[in-house]
């Protein structure tokens, strides 16, 4: 009520003015449409393809670092050194695959305003070369046949809650994300066919993901 009342009083100033609320109003929504938040939410809400994980993540990182910093601005104004600062600030905090994820976003967005007629070029093309090359994180594996088997009977071994030990011992089989495997469904295993088939709306993809079943999994 107080929003309102507050809204009320600015609609009456307008009109002591000589200014049209309603013109006020729309010019609000095209400075909107044109800003650099208006055009990167018209652009992510095309990707309806996406995980919703997947697309939770990136709405996080722009509303994080692009939005504070460049949303409210034409994307006409924006430049390639404007783009720049936004990614150096996240590079100091050590996240450099970070920083091309969202130059990427930044990218696509600015195409998005090229293909809709609001802008002329994307402009993060002048920042290629410009961040810091990710370092390369190889994740542990065992290569050793014994050192695998010692491995396996660790997890037989293991004495927590019942689906977690199920969880533990279906992995070597199925190969897949442990967030995969922990939405599986019985409506998705066709025990016939000895076929897990993951639906599409659970893969980033949006690509049904078929899983062979072992006697062992089974």
């Amino acid at each position: 009520l107080k929003t309102a009342r507050s809204r009320l009083e600015e609609v009456r100033t307008l009109v002591a003015d000589g200014v049209d609320p309603a013109k006020v109003r729309k010019q609000a929504k095209q400075q909107l449409a044109h800003s650099v938040e208006g055009v990167a939410r018209e652009w992510f809400a095309t990707k309806t393809q996406w995980a919703e994980s997947h697309a939770k993540k990136v709405l996080s990182r722009l509303e994080t670092w692009v939005y504070p910093a460049l949303g409210s601005r034409p994307i006409t104004s924006i430049t390639a050194t404007d783009v720049l600062e936004v990614l150096r600030r996240i590079e100091k905090r050590g996240t450099v695959e970070t920083a091309h994820r969202i130059l990427g976003y930044c990218s696509a967005i600015c195409r998005y305003a090229v293909a809709t007629q609001r802008a002329d070029r994307d402009v993060t093309v002048d920042l290629r070369g410009a961040l810091q090359t990710p370092a390369t994180n190889h994740f542990a594996a065992i290569l050793e046949p014994a050192a695998l088997g010692g491995l396996l009977r660790a997890i037989r071994e293991y004495r927590g809650t019942y689906p977690v030990q199920c969880a533990l011992i279906l992995t070597p089989h199925l190969i897949v994300r442990p967030g995969e495997l922990r939405r599986m469904e019985w409506a998705e295993i066709d025990v016939d066919q000895r076929i897990w088939t993951i639906r599409s709306t659970k893969m980033k993809g949006r690509r049904s993901h078929l899983v062979p079943l072992s006697d062992q999994s089974l």
